[in-house]
């Protein structure tokens, strides 16, 4: 985790803030004059009042960073543009035959990152922008060449980044939290059928890498004690549902309650620690292609 002081430096960034909006004197924002404000339509649930608005946030860094095409799951990013978004700077600001330029602004930013450590919290060093930007690129060019992928999407180089305590600039942090308030206060938007989509792609995620049979799966949540109050009836009955793509409405209580257990075995099942939210999102996606990553977030924090 980090925070980041804003100190002289020789290259000036844009911000992103006059493309986002303006603020009346009440605060309230505003389009600037003959600019669209394009933002994504499920933003619109919630009321963009305040910079302290997930609204508000989610649509600053969308303008700012265009975060729905980085972090579109079809998307995928190489690790030079992984790391200048990682680093606050947006390659599609940039001319595709300029991205030197945009390079160059992540290489020379003195902007202070402060580091913290993810599990206390407390404050282990710091280092410039450009210093974070120059492990981040160097550490996502050797994964790339050790283990060559067709491509890697945003999600899997954020993945990657906090797997191994890579320092970033705190605007991921905060866009992702803002998006998922989001999702947990428009929870009334997810359907039964959205609930069991997502358990069937979390059951075949575990039976694959596990190499185990649902009713194993069963087994092991009773065993652990993750049952969080479901009978083995009952997730018999909505992991049928799930395989069947059935969406019974009887089962919507006891479907939200199955994602959250499925998550807690996932955790069990990651051997280096408890599984990321974003290596989850990725698996759910490839498995089930019509779920708009929105639509997994919204899932997962509703349940």
């Amino acid at each position: 985790m980090s925070e980041i002081k804003s100190v002289a430096a020789n290259v000036v960034q844009d911000s992103g803030q006059d493309r986002v909006s303006a603020a009346d004197v009440d605060g309230v924002p505003g389009v600037p004059a003959g600019e669209p404000y394009t933002v994504a339509a499920w933003v619109d649930v919630a009321p963009v009042m305040a910079p302290s608005d997930p609204g508000y946030v989610v649509a600053w860094w969308a303008e700012a960073m265009s975060t729905e095409y980085w972090f579109n799951r079809k998307q995928t990013a190489t690790p030079a543009q992984a790391a200048l978004v990682f680093c606050r700077v947006n390659p599609r600001d940039f001319r595709v035959t300029e991205q030197y330029r945009a390079e160059e602004v992540a290489e020379t930013s003195l902007d202070e990152l402060t580091v913290r450590d993810a599990a206390t919290g407390k404050v282990t060093g710091r280092k410039t922008l450009a210093e974070a930007y120059r492990e981040l690129r160097f550490a996502f060019e050797a994964v790339h060449q050790a283990k060559p992928a067709p491509g890697r999407t945003m999600y899997q180089w954020l993945e990657i980044a906090q797997r191994r305590g890579l320092t970033y600039h705190p605007w991921v942090d905060a866009w992702r939290k803002a998006v998922e308030q989001i999702a947990r206060e428009s929870g009334s938007h997810i359907t039964t059928g959205d609930c069991l989509a997502v358990i069937a792609a979390m059951l075949e995620t575990i039976k694959e890498t596990r190499d185990i049979s649902q009713s194993k799966v069963i087994e092991e949540i009773i065993d652990a004690d993750l049952v969080k109050g479901l009978r083995k009836v009952t997730l018999n009955k909505v992991f049928a549902a799930a395989n069947r793509g059935d969406a019974d409405e009887s089962l919507s209580a006891a479907c939200r309650r199955c994602v959250k257990v499925l998550l807690s075995v996932l955790e069990l099942n990651d051997p280096t620690g408890p599984a990321d939210r974003a290596a989850v999102i990725q698996a759910i996606s490839g498995r089930r292609p019509n779920l708009s990553t929105t639509k997994i977030l919204e899932v997962l924090a509703a349940s």
